[in-house]
């Protein structure tokens, strides 16, 4: 399992590191929490964008 920090998400989501904390404030976005820091499964994130693509 590989965990991504929030710079990470933003980098493989091509947005500011401030768009990721609303994501995950808002609860859109799956997150872990370990202490205080909040961390990305980086196979949820990549799942999470396959469920937003949009089908035509």
């Amino acid at each position: 399992m590989i965990l991504l920090d929030k710079k990470d998400v933003a980098t493989i989501l091509l947005c500011k590191v401030n768009t990721v904390s609303h994501l995950v404030s808002s609860r859109q976005l799956p997150y872990l929490k370990i202490g205080k820091e909040v961390r990305f499964r980086k196979d949820s994130i990549e799942a999470w964008i396959v469920e937003r693509e949009q089908k035509f």
